[in-house]
């Protein structure tokens, strides 16, 4: 079996460095993943499909726990590199190793690969926070909506028909009839 030497000469790629690349390829393949569910989001608030909002969920979570045992193998990972590499004499207590302080103790190419993969990586985040900030907000504003419609149906079923100072329907009076029979 050849070693992590390829048959051309070049050098060989640093295990610490693929297994940082794995990391980074498969938290963006995720990431992409969350990128098509808001997309399905967004149509599903647009149709106020709470089934397909629900399965939304659904596979949001599933992502997200990926991304959590990704994430809990890049802290593995970050390890080895302190281990190996040590912490900078300024370093506090709750210092831990970046990308960019691993990356930059390694050999070209592989830096900048690892340092181009997390610039992908951060600029994938920074839009799907984005994305989720408009989706947060249209949520809220098809809920608002739904809630007026209730409040609506409330107001022509109430005896009343008046909302009170906090927005709601109120019961309306009680209605108390009587019918004498003696006499």
């Amino acid at each position: 079996m050849p070693d992590a030497a390829n048959t051309l000469g070049r050098e060989a790629v640093d295990p610490l460095a693929a297994d940082l690349g794995s990391v980074l390829d498969r938290l963006h393949a995720e990431h992409e993943r969350l990128a098509i569910i808001a997309g399905a989001r967004r149509r599903a608030i647009a149709l106020a499909d709470a089934r397909a909002m629900a399965a939304c969920i659904a596979q949001e979570n599933e992502a997200v726990q990926r991304i959590a045992a990704i994430d809990a193998e890049r802290e593995a990972v970050a390890a080895r590199a302190e281990r190996r590499y040590g912490k900078p004499a300024d370093a506090g207590a709750d210092w831990r190793p970046t990308l960019s302080w691993i990356a930059s103790r390694l050999p070209e190419p592989q830096r900048g690969a690892l340092t181009s993969a997390a610039s992908r990586l951060r600029a994938l985040i920074e839009r799907l926070r984005g994305e989720n900030a408009s989706l947060a907000q249209a949520a809220e504003t098809l809920a608002g909506h739904m809630t007026g419609i209730i409040r609506a149906v409330e107001g022509r079923l109430s005896h009343s028909g008046a909302y009170t100072p906090r927005g709601v329907v109120s019961a309306g009076p009680a209605v108390i009839t009587a019918m004498d029979v003696t006499t």
